[in-house]
């Protein structure tokens, strides 16, 4: 079997750039890696005539956007001995704001029913970052306010302690608003450590 890695934050961390720098480090190891981009159910989310998807459309999208790419893409890949590195996962969908939606009941049966049965990674990292330095990486295509990106931000971390606690995944938080070389040194360093491999 192949390693899993997933990186996902909100927008803006540095998380892509990253997933590129050990990309293209484990190449020059010779290690065979493949880089994925997870499903997002924000992008593909069609609201009823109320303005409001139903739970069972929902529950759909979140299937389709993640079960999808587990069995056409990473599960294969982990087969043949590759290292898969994602560009957001699953955390991208729980930690969404739209979540906040779905009445109680609905959010613990997709706990219960879904999220225990998806593919997790050997190691999760999770970008964070300062709402400052966020507004200074503006691209113009997101708008958020403080108190948004500050919700959001949380929801990740608290989805990802809960993975971690339920003994789903490895969690790795990692400071965005630090230099990249340091960051990437840093996500570098726990990658190594999982795959026992050599400095370099």
């Amino acid at each position: 079997m192949g390693s899993f890695f997933a990186f996902d934050g909100i927008d803006r961390t540095g998380k892509s750039t990253v997933l590129e720098y050990v990309h293209e480090r484990l190449c020059k190891q010779g290690v065979d890696t493949q880089c994925l981009h997870g499903g997002n159910i924000h992008s593909v989310r069609v609201p009823d005539l109320l303005g409001k998807c139903p739970d069972e459309i929902v529950y759909m999208l979140f299937w389709q956007a993640h079960r999808l790419l587990e069995l056409t893409e990473i599960k294969p890949a982990l087969d043949r001995g590759s290292v898969v590195l994602c560009d957001r996962y699953i955390l991208s969908n729980l930690a969404h704001n739209w979540w906040t939606d779905l009445d109680c009941d609905f959010q613990q049966r997709m706990q219960d029913e879904y999220v225990q049965r998806c593919l997790f990674p050997d190691v999760y990292f999770v970008f964070t970052i300062p709402y400052e330095l966020f507004l200074k990486r503006d691209d113009g295509d997101t708008k958020m306010d403080e108190d948004l990106f500050e919700r959001m931000q949380q929801d990740y971390i608290t989805w990802a302690l809960r993975l971690q606690n339920d003994g789903l995944c490895k969690i790795v938080l990692v400071d965005g608003g630090n230099p990249e070389s340091a960051v990437s040194d840093f996500v570098m360093f726990h990658i190594r450590e999982e795959m026992s491999l050599e400095g370099g």
